[in-house]
């Protein structure tokens, strides 16, 4: 039985390797561009935004103990790893009274996490359309909304998904658990 390759995975492989010959770029320079291109993401990042995701799991838990748990943790691996932004908006979760102010915390914390997960892997960022300002990254397609917790946790539709080869796509329609598609941009 013949495999059948999609022409949108045609046509990238083609632009991909036919780019430096197009444009008069070098082999060797092309070379190091595309293996720069195709390394694994940064640890350190790729641990942070794990730690994020944690609480982020806990705010849709309604688990306040853990999320500022989580938090305090983001904090001081954001500060071992230097950035000293990261850990003071993560402190701000982990010093939150109320859900209330974790899930406002939170927001500062994921416009910082969406900046620095660019490139780094398969992430999607979500947004709710009932929050203000209600942007989040996560991993998984699978809406998990950190500021509606339990009482409307698949509230929210991708707003940008990062690919692991650093492209990004957009979603088409799709709020409060319905379905998406994720179209190329």
């Amino acid at each position: 039985m013949q495999q059948i390759i999609p022409s949108t995975v045609r046509m990238a492989f083609l632009i991909l390797f036919s780019a430096p010959f197009l444009f008069g770029q070098n082999h060797a320079g092309s070379t190091d561009a595309v293996e720069k291109k195709l390394q694994s993401p940064d640890a350190a990042v790729v641990r942070l935004l794990a730690i994020y995701e944690s609480i982020s799991q806990a705010l849709v838990a309604d688990d306040l103990g853990l999320a500022k748990a989580h938090a305090a943790e983001l904090s001081a691996s954001a500060e071992k790893s230097g950035s000293l932004e990261l850990a003071n908006l993560a402190m701000s979760v982990a010093g939150a009274e109320t859900l209330e102010e974790s899930r406002e915390a939170f927001k500062p914390l994921s416009a910082s996490v969406i900046a620095m997960a660019q490139d780094q892997g398969q992430y999607v960022t979500m947004v709710c359309p009932m929050v203000s300002n209600g942007r989040w990254l996560q991993s998984s397609v699978t809406t998990a909304n950190p500021y509606m917790g339990q009482a409307m946790p698949q509230c929210g539709k991708p707003e940008i998904s990062i690919r692991p080869d650093g492209s990004k796509a957009t979603s088409g329609s799709g709020c409060c658990g319905s379905l998406f598609f994720i179209h190329d941009i």
